[in-house]
């Protein structure tokens, strides 16, 4: 048949295996030389490894025998077959010496080959000498799922179990052969596969060089590609298929038969109300507009129904699925939307009778798995309220009628209380529906002797006339009044921030009579957050109460109070907490200031003040103990970060809000519910895990964060193409005690070629330090343009709430405690501009923020409050600390430079320079001359002429033990023998873990930002004799400002 049936190189009857031309087996009986089986036990097997082999068809693999194993001494040499050096092995032909011949194989193939068709592979074997090579070899190895293709494949080649051998030849010094094996690829192979071809050359002889034996080419597999105007399919579903039907096919080839434009589609949902009761009827429209001029086919619907409605109906027939969070997801598929036109759907739901007051009904719609659209719904119930009226009798010890009506207490069960007026009537308002029991407060000197109903219970009724309680209270001024005395500690001299302080209170009866009624207040301090009080104390409006005590004559009782110092009260603040001791709560007194003071009270004829005695304790936050190399830094257990990933944006523009929450303790944060607070000129586009986006507000509930991990949520909004231009999106979040804020600008449009970072703040000083209560301080804000010619920006700058804005420079104007320079206009070089503060006449101690802010660029100062005020005539030194970087990662390198300047008119003497690490875990890298002094550096400055200034600069390494949220505190002290206080200055770093996204960079390098600023800060001797120095923190890279002065800044707990 002209085929090579048995693949052993030879055809019909030139075949051993074919007797005659009839004969229909071609194969051979198997010969000894290609059985597989070592017949002659020579340690090689068949042909072509086997000497005795000519052919795979010889049948003797005993003869003849090669010159190493004859058993003759060919070369005279003494020595015979394996025992002669010139044999290699038993298949050596060659006694005489060692073959010196180098083979080496080329191979080339296609790079890739088509499923089904014939792959061609060339082998070129090379002798590269110096001697002959005998009984060479060229093997192929077949590639798995290939076939030979004799027919294009060179003759002498054949298959010999899994390899294609090409016959044995002889190489001459520098000879060279080449055969050409062809292989059929399966039309089974992969798509996307590659073949791996071996080809090998080799001989009876070592190769002194079996590196270059060996060649591989690989060769991609190809299939024929399917074309969507020619694959039998409706593929754009628009009901015609392939090419000439579809008119969107331009030929048979053409692999896109979707229309050349695209339908463009919108949405748009609302119930056309704003608030809803339970039990209403809600009817939410929802239009899909098609603004393209193409017909939109098979277009999919979703919406997504909160769990505070029930499912009524809906149009169009939509498939329904509810969620294990109660919501319920409604899918149309395959609306058509006609170019030009809108199709509505409608959704009708009623509102659960279970929803709360308050609740926000967010119902999220979208198209094709687009952007959601949002229907916002507040819940409100109608309160049932009604009122409580009180009329008293008041009678003298003769039973006659009082006039004017002494002024009596009453209250209800819930705690709310009031006073008579001179004609014996008070009304309780906004009393919920139901019984309530009116109480009459005992007064000294008074007894109540009726009431009526019986024990002041009223039922109050919604929409009628007020329920009524009548009191007949008669005069007895024949008690004693008791008397007592009362201490109260915390045991506690100093204490950190962030640290627990118990109060003792121990009050005692004096007198020889029982004091009944008695009412015993604590006030907690601003500082102190409450934790628990003994004795059934109860904490309302930052205020431990205890009432209706009984104390006999000469009876103590001990009452304790648990709290915790704030983290962020800056040391030095005196915390004082006072105790006050109420024998009769009816009259309310002013106390002027603590301690012995006088109190009084504009008491009625004949009676007599409330018996008030009170204790004080005081306790100085000092400053956090100082962690330096390899001791770990206590903190927190948590951190929270809000980073926006543009700054500046442009109308319309989206971007995305990033919140990363770090558990820095050993235990797993369940449950959580994490606020986010977004700005109105913002459009929520998508919320991360789960989160929930209602009007203004974006939250997650039952956040989880494991111990020791970080957990980001995110948040894509975009800007509201109407908002105004060069103004300030805020956004702020909360989770439980933590919080933080993000101020992004709008891109004022400036058309300078300058770019943002051309335009830094070098320097935010005051004009004196420290100042007094209702002194006016100034501020300047020095502003630093490298560019080479005029940009336009906005700055911005915070006042503490414990000061009030008087002017700003360049028509700055106030919004409250912001201070905003708009389309500024900043010449190349420095700009300075100026904001002058009053400190409120109420704040007699403690300290100011002021911070200032520039894209990519923010600086802060501190002013101390002191009842002098800044104290002339004296040497003053100022010193300024800047980091070359405001966030770093674990193991950074920071560059510090410190600058000391004596702006007085007298030279400082023997000028004492220390910087101190103390917060966070760093190691001193290069101290540039200074002396480290463990926890810092000490430089010495012999004398420090008027108007002179100093720099030193040194380096440090953040440790990699450090935490996302931890911070490193430098604070550097100046001093000279004739200052005789302290200049302070301190500067934090943020450290850093979940990097922010900045949408440019991620982090941005200041250091040419660090002109020196001159700053004058100082504590008194005394306030330093004895004691750690009372440090002022004055550079604080991010800051926390109190009474409402924190908008649009971060801050850290």
């Amino acid at each position: 048949d002209g085929i090579d049936n048995d693949n052993d190189g030879l055809t019909d009857m030139n075949d051993p295996g074919c007797t005659d031309p009839q004969d229909d087996d071609e194969s051979d009986a198997t010969s000894q030389c290609q059985d597989g089986i070592d017949n002659d036990n020579d340690g090689a097997t068949d042909y072509p490894y086997d000497f005795s082999c000519d052919s795979p068809q010889d049948d003797n693999e005993n003869d003849p025998l090669s010159g190493c194993q004859d058993g003759i001494d060919n070369d005279n040499d003494g020595l015979t077959d394996m025992n002669d050096p010139g044999c290699t092995d038993p298949q050596d032909n060659d006694e005489y010496n060692l073959v010196q011949h180098d083979l080496f194989i080329t191979k080339s193939g296609p790079v890739s080959v088509q499923q089904g068709n014939t792959v061609l592979y060339t082998l070129t074997a090379t002798n590269l000498g110096p001697q002959t090579a005998t009984n060479v070899h060229i093997i192929d190895e077949i590639p798995t799922g290939l076939t030979l293709d004799a027919v294009n494949s060179s003759p002498n080649c054949v298959v010999i179990g899994s390899n294609v051998i090409c016959n044995n030849f002889s190489l001459q010094d520098n000879e060279s052969r080449t055969v050409n094996i062809a292989f059929q690829v399966g039309v089974g192979a992969a798509c996307g596969s590659s073949i791996k071809n071996v080809g090998i050359v080799n001989t009876s002889a070592t190769d002194p060089n079996p590196s270059n034996n060996r060649m591989e080419v690989f060769t991609d597999v190809t299939c024929q590609q399917t074309y969507q105007c020619s694959d039998g399919i409706d593929n754009d579903g628009d009901g015609v298929i392939d090419y000439p039907s579809d008119p969107d096919c331009t030929s048979p080839t053409d692999d896109d038969e979707s229309p050349s434009v695209q339908p463009s589609l919108s949405i748009q949902k609302t119930d056309g109300r704003t608030t809803a009761a339970p039990g209403d009827v809600l009817t939410y429209t929802i239009t899909i507009q098609n603004n393209s001029s193409v017909d939109a086919y098979g277009v999919d619907v979703s919406d997504n129904l909160p769990p505070e409605v029930e499912f009524i109906s809906a149009t169009y027939s939509p498939v329904l699925s509810t969620l294990s969070s109660g919501n319920m997801i409604l899918l149309w598929s395959g609306i058509n939307v006609p170019a030009h036109q809108s199709t509505i759907l409608t959704v009708t739901a009623r509102v659960r009778n279970n929803v709360q007051n308050g609740a926000h009904i967010v119902n999220a719609a979208r198209v094709n798995n687009g952007i959601n659209t949002y229907d916002s719904t507040t819940v409100e119930i109608a309160p049932q309220t009604g009122c409580v009226e009180v009329y008293v009798n008041a009678l003298n010890s003769q039973n006659n009628p009082v006039s004017p009506t002494p002024a009596f207490g009453f209250k209800l069960e819930n705690g709310d209380s009031l006073t008579n007026d001179s004609g014996g009537y008070a009304r309780f308002g906004n009393v919920s529906v139901g019984s309530h029991t009116v109480s009459y407060i005992p007064t000294l000197g008074w007894q109540q002797n009726n009431v009526s109903p019986t024990n002041g219970i009223v039922f109050v009724q919604s929409n009628s006339a007020c329920a009524q309680a009548t009191f007949t209270i008669k005069e007895d001024f024949g008690v004693q009044q008791p008397s007592f005395s009362v201490s109260k500690t915390d045991n506690a001299g100093t204490i950190q921030p962030g640290q627990t302080l118990t109060y003792s209170i121990e009050v005692t009866n004096t007198s020889s009579v029982p004091a009944t009624s008695v009412r015993i207040v604590d006030q907690l301090p601003a500082e102190l957050t409450f934790i628990s009080a003994a004795n059934n104390g109860t904490y309302i409006n930052g205020e431990v109460l205890w009432e209706n005590i009984t104390l006999q004559p000469n009876q103590s009782i001990t009452l304790q109070v648990t709290t915790q110092v704030k983290p962020n009260v800056s040391p030095g603040t005196v915390i004082l907490n006072i105790a006050q001791v109420i024998g009769n709560p009816n009259f309310v007194l002013v106390m002027a200031g603590v301690g012995s003071n006088f109190a009084a009270d504009a008491a009625p004829m004949r009676y007599e003040a409330p018996v008030l005695v009170s204790a004080q304790d005081t306790t100085t936050v000092r400053t956090p103990d100082i962690l330096v190399e390899d001791e770990p830094r206590p903190s927190s257990d948590s951190t929270i970060t809000l980073r926006d990933s543009v700054d500046p944006v442009e109308l319309g523009e989206s971007f995305t809000y990033t919140i990363a929450i770090t558990n820095m303790s050993d235990s797993a944060i369940n449950g959580e519910t994490v606020d986010q607070e977004i700005d109105p000129n913002l459009l929520v586009s998508s919320v991360s895990d789960s989160g929930r986006a209602g009007k203004g507000t974006i939250k997650w509930e039952n956040i989880s964060i494991p111990a020791n991990t970080t957990r980001t949520l995110s948040a894509t909004v975009s800007v509201e193409p109407t908002a105004q231009q060069n103004s300030t999106l805020l956004s702020s979040v909360t989770m439980n005690e933590l919080s933080d804020t993000e101020s992004t600008v709008i891109n004022n449009s400036n058309t300078s070629s300058c770019q943002t970072e051309d335009v830094t703040i070098t320097s935010v000083s005051d004009t004196s330090d420290p100042v007094a209560p209702g002194q006016e301080v100034q501020y300047f804000i020095t502003l630093e343009n490298s560019c080479s010619e005029t940009t336009t920006q906005m700055v911005t700058a915070w006042l503490d709430g414990k000061s009030t804005f008087v002017s700003a420079s360049d028509n700055g104007s106030s919004e409250g405690s912001i201070v905003k320079w708009n389309n500024l206009n900043i010449q190349p070089g420095t700009t300075q501009l100026r904001v002058t503060a009053k400190v409120s006449e109420s704040v007699t101690s403690g300290q100011l923020q002021f911070s200032a802010k520039i894209l990519g660029s923010e600086r802060s100062e501190t002013t101390r409050i002191e009842q002098s005020g800044n104290i002339a005539n004296e040497v003053k030194l100022q010193v300024q600390q800047s980091a070359n970087t405001q966030e770093a990662q674990p193991g950074n390198s920071i560059k510090y430079i410190v600058t000391v300047t004596n702006p007085s008119n007298d030279a400082a003497n023997n000028v004492i320079v220390e910087n101190r690490i103390s917060a966070g875990t760093v190691s001193i890298t290069d101290t540039n001359g200074g002396t480290n002094i463990g926890n810092g550096i000490k430089w010495t400055i012999p004398t420090l002429q008027p108007l002179e200034s100093k720099s030193f600069s040194y380096t440090v390494r953040i440790d990699n033990s450090m935490r996302h949220g931890q911070t490193v505190r430098n604070t550097v002290t100046a001093i000279s023998d004739n200052s005789g206080v302290h200049a302070v200055d301190t500067e934090e770093v943020r450290i850093l873990t979940v990097l922010p996204q900045t949408g440019i960079t991620s982090y941005k390098s200041l250091s040419a930002t660090l002109s020196p600023s001159m700053k004058n800060q100082k504590v008194t001797a005394a306030s330093i004799a004895g004691t750690t120095v009372f440090i002022l923190w004055t550079s604080l890279i991010s800051i926390g400002m109190t009474a409402g002065g924190v908008v649009g800044r971060r801050f850290w707990l």
